[in-house]
């Protein structure tokens, strides 16, 4: 279901185009990743979504009534001389946030321990999660977060992206900016690529790589009899490959499943499964710098593998 989209969006400043019309839906209960590089409009683009700044031109539309947003900018200024548990109730004034409700955040995002803290002695990682207990008070439709995991420790940023996990499982919106892609890859169920203020392209992660033609590799190895399991794969109309000491198989990531159904362990024994999807920094390379990509589909070694023993 949609919560809002931006359509037609144009911005400029001082007569430089920043966004050159923008289209994106975002749907409710979505993670979605905002990726291109610096320069691209992606810290623009978030303040319009965030009703921070109007857009030049085009609309910011809401399919019912307009969505409660919560807005973490990339660098967050807090005034020193007050504590954490200060910060949040002054942006509760706009909220509507009670008390309780701004303790149970700061509890959940690590800051109880340091609430009555000055947050000219909090370290980065902890203004972070300052920045992200004021996004979620209030309880927003949308939350919009600009590079929000800088300054966090891998802990941190587990925690981080579980907090944003249950506010989509609520049927909140999240919409990020970030650099690293390995990331946010399997922490957003969308992702749009943003180059030179016009969304490239836009969707579901494996609706875009399924678009783009990138496909899986399953390596089969250990074998009794490779050349009788490359037959018979081959004579079923798969994409083989003979490999040092086995096979692979080139398959779109839905048939994985099918193709290790249909190995018959009676014909081939017990062999070992690798399989290799690929990731989010090739379908970066493939819709925003394809002159980058030297790879064929599917070819990228940092593709994600798991191992599996086929026995029966």
């Amino acid at each position: 279901m949609t919560l809002c989209r931006l359509r037609d969006v144009h911005m400029e400043y001082s007569r430089e185009q920043v966004l050159r019309g923008v289209d994106l839906t975002i749907e409710r209960g979505t993670i979605l990743g905002l990726v291109g590089e610096n320069g691209s409009g992606k810290s623009t683009m978030l303040k319009i979504l965030a009703g921070v700044l109007r857009p030049t031109q085009g609309t910011l539309e809401s399919a019912e009534t307009r969505p409660r947003i919560g807005y973490m900018p990339e660098s967050s200024q807090w005034y020193p001389y007050l504590t954490g548990a200060q910060v949040l109730a002054y942006f509760a004034r706009y909220t509507g946030a009670s008390a309780a409700a701004q303790d149970e955040i700061l509890e959940r995002v690590g800051l109880a321990p340091m609430r009555d803290k000055k947050v000219e002695a909090y370290s980065k990682g902890m203004r972070q999660k300052l920045g992200l207990a004021q996004a979620i008070l209030g309880s927003p439709d949308l939350i919009v977060l600009d590079e929000p995991t800088n300054g966090l420790d891998p802990p941190g940023i587990i925690d981080f992206y579980q907090v944003l996990q249950e506010r989509a499982d609520q049927g909140v919106s999240v919409v990020l900016s970030s650099h690293l892609l390995a990331e946010i890859e399997g922490r957003t169920t969308h992702v749009a690529f943003l180059r030179d203020g016009r969304i490239a392209a836009s969707g579901p992660c494996h609706d875009l790589i399924k678009t783009a033609g990138l496909r899986s590799r399953v390596r089969l190895q250990g074998a009794r009899r490779v050349d009788l399991l490359y037959g018979l794969l081959e004579g079923s109309g798969w994409d083989v490959r003979a490999t040092d000491g086995g096979i692979e198989v080139v398959v779109d990531r839905d048939e994985v499943s099918v193709l290790l159904a249909s190995l018959d362990p009676s014909l081939v024994g017990s062999i070992d499964v690798q399989v290799e999807h690929p990731t989010l920094d090739e379908l970066y390379l493939h819709t925003l710098a394809p002159e980058r990509t030297t790879m064929a589909p599917g070819k990228n070694g940092r593709a994600k593998a798991g191992h599996v023993k086929v026995r029966r």
